[in-house]
């Protein structure tokens, strides 16, 4: 074992009562002083950084995309609007107007600067067929003379292995189906930079939200403040004092270019207000927003162990250093990622495998609970085809970017999990064949009975025996 992780005292609770007080010591315990933290080791990452490769595009070519195109779109836009109409009644001939400008221009340079960081740099790729210094690593970390097991047995148990990318995961890795690749501490994929939140951008990305909603408010109120001086010009002239307003020609296609900018304005900046705020929770609690959802799934599924009179084990996030130290993680380097994004910084009694190994607990829970599919109807796969289907099946499509994959009768899918009108799994092939997993309509599939399970459990072992052979190779 590594180290000697809090998941080793094993505590017995009874009832929901002994099971909250429990969460709130471990609340409690995340107010930690640096005596708690352990360093990141100084292991060997491996890792071989090849920026035209992992990159794998140019910023010209990742900006050709409908995500990146609309954001430009509304920063230019919103920007031009504002910019025009606030020079057309605070000048910057006066003090007043200059620091006024300079203040929206910079909202406007920030935002676009840490955009484009955040869509260049991207999450940071994880060396593809990565495998971690086995020797350094089970040397310091007192591995080497406690396992009783092969070198394949013992990584198999700390670390998940990624079929796509024929490497195993590092700590806080995950797998991206857009990018094609492992990223580094990855926190979701994108569209709006076309590429993935994680560990080398996640600062910039929060910087940027944080730029637009306060430019997209500040424009809000240059707009709204011209539009309403606009409207009122004629009041203004013949009952105040001159000089004593702002004047602010509006002809009918800049009244309705501003009312445009406002809305669009308002809109953003209340949409990426609350992403903001989304993202700062996870920083404040030192995770990342898949790891909140591992997090939330052991918790829960020790809840329901305890409620079956199971003997449970807290679990405890490792990453959590305390408010403070997470928000200098991201922040203290203005935008520059700590550390190699391999091996961090963890509290005490917890080690570099205890969210590794978490996560593989909950992978063999999630294969228990799969039930074996056969496909009653072909689908071509794809969005906009399901409504061939049914309107429902169509409104009411899952909120991800998985695949809507294609099915053919007769096939044999495994299912981990599922909607009212949509099933995710995992195409059960023969050895050699190559696998897909994805979402599919539930009407098109039919629920194997045991019996037929039994004679199609070979496919499954076989496929598992591939997996296992490519690791070895």
């Amino acid at each position: 074992r590594v180290g000697r992780p809090l998941q080793d005292m094993v505590i017995t609770r009874r009832g929901k009562d002994k099971l909250k007080e429990a969460g709130d010591q471990i609340e409690e315990s995340s107010k930690i002083d640096k005596q708690s933290i352990i360093p990141a080791p100084s292991w060997n990452a491996k890792l071989n950084i090849d920026w035209r490769n992992d990159v794998g595009k140019t910023v010209f070519m990742r900006m050709l995309h409908w995500g990146p195109l609309i954001a430009l779109f509304l920063i230019f836009y919103i920007g031009f609007v504002a910019a025009t109409l606030a020079l057309s009644w605070w000048p910057i001939s006066t003090v007043g107007g200059f620091v006024h400008f300079s203040i929206f221009l910079f909202w406007n340079y920030s935002t676009l600067n840490n955009f484009l960081k955040a869509a260049f740099i991207g999450g940071g790729y994880l060396t593809k067929e990565w495998t971690p210094d086995v020797v350094t690593l089970f040397i310091q970390s007192d591995m080497a003379g406690h396992h009783t097991c092969s070198l394949q047995e013992e990584l198999d148990s700390h670390l998940q292995y990624c079929s796509q990318c024929k490497g195993y995961k590092a700590p806080r890795a995950h797998h991206c189906s857009k990018c094609q690749r492992c990223v580094l501490k990855m926190d979701h994929h994108c569209p709006w930079i076309n590429n993935c939140v994680g560990h080398r951008n996640h600062a910039y990305f929060v910087i940027f939200l944080a730029s637009a909603s306060t430019g997209c408010m500040h424009a809000c109120v240059i707009i709204a403040t011209s539009i309403y001086h606009g409207l009122n010009l004629t009041w203004y002239n013949r009952y105040a004092a001159k000089d004593s307003y702002p004047v602010v020609h509006l002809t009918i296609s800049w009244f309705l270019v501003s009312v445009l900018a406002a809305a669009l304005a308002a809109g953003v900046s209340v949409a990426v207000g609350i992403l903001m705020g989304i993202q700062l929770k996870g920083i404040y609690k030192g995770m990342t927003a898949l790891e909140d959802y591992i997090v939330s799934k052991a918790e829960h599924s020790r809840e329901e162990e305890e409620e079956e009179g199971i003997e449970v084990t807290p679990f405890v996030f490792p990453y959590d250093l305390g408010w403070k130290s997470n928000m200098k993680e991201i922040f203290s380097g203005w935008g520059t990622a700590h550390g190699n994004g391999i091996w961090w910084p963890i509290r005490n009694g917890t080690d570099q495998f205890t969210l590794t190994k978490e996560q593989l607990r909950q992978k063999v829970a999630k294969r228990e609970r799969a039930r074996m599919v056969k496909i009653i109807h072909s689908y071509p796969g794809g969005w906009w085809r399901s409504i061939f289907v049914g309107i429902r099946v169509f409104l009411c499509q899952p909120i991800s970017e998985e695949a809507r994959v294609k099915i053919e009768m007769e096939e044999l899918w495994m299912v981990t999990r599922g909607q009212k009108h949509w099933l995710y799994g995992k195409k059960v092939v023969s050895d050699g064949e190559e696998s897909t997993k994805g979402w599919f309509p539930r009407r098109y599939a039919d629920i194997v009975s045991d019996n037929e399970n039994d004679s199609t459990s070979q496919l499954t072992i076989a496929s598992t025996s591939q997996s296992s052979t490519e690791k070895s190779e």
